[in-house]
């Protein structure tokens, strides 16, 4: 309710909870897009890497890569007011970022020259966060950001038709292509 120039809300239903975020996108995109940037190709990790070298050293040194991709990305789309996925996938531009240092692996030093991703990639991947249909392969632990809200709505019986506005709060609220969906 509004009174007096400000604003009082309160809660009429809470999801579940679902640890949810940025890092998700970060993720995906070290997994998807930098490995195979790094080795040559994303099967070959599976030989040049042990799973646990892969969990432990190598995706967490793609991470801060991958986000400032995603970052660019978003900053990007923002810029030019792509705000849907189909924007994103009609664009054939790539984006590029410094590239972070170089990983040691039982002496061997690992390094992406030029960090990318094109635009149609990272739109595949803002798909499967936001829940649209994609032909990217959804992992077990990826929940799209909106099945929260979906899940809080169900607990009090609205619908979407029934929300007047949406608080963002995170880094995923400077996301152009979240705040659409």
């Amino acid at each position: 309710s509004v009174s007096n120039d400000s604003i009082l809300s309160r809660n009429l239903g809470i999801s579940k909870f679902w640890a949810l975020g940025g890092d998700d996108i970060d993720k995906i995109i070290a997994e998807q897009i930098l490995l195979p940037q790094l080795c040559g190709d994303k099967t070959l990790a599976k030989y040049l890497f042990t799973s646990t070298q892969l969990e432990q050293q190598v995706l967490p040194h793609l991470k801060p890569v991958a986000e400032a991709l995603k970052v660019a990305c978003c900053e990007l789309a923002e810029q030019r007011g792509w705000k849907t996925i189909k924007d994103l996938k009609n664009v054939k531009n790539k984006v590029m970022v410094k590239p972070g240092k170089a990983l040691l692996i039982e002496g061997q030093q690992w390094q992406i020259d030029e960090p990318q991703i094109r635009l149609e990639q990272f739109a595949e991947i803002m798909a499967l966060f936001v829940g649209q249909p994609c032909k990217m392969k959804r992992s077990t632990e990826m929940v799209n950001v909106l099945q929260p809200i979906d899940n809080a709505l169900e607990k009090v019986e609205l619908t979407k038709d029934d929300i007047d506005m949406v608080l963002f709060i995170g880094g995923s609220c400077e996301n152009p292509i979240v705040r659409h969906y």
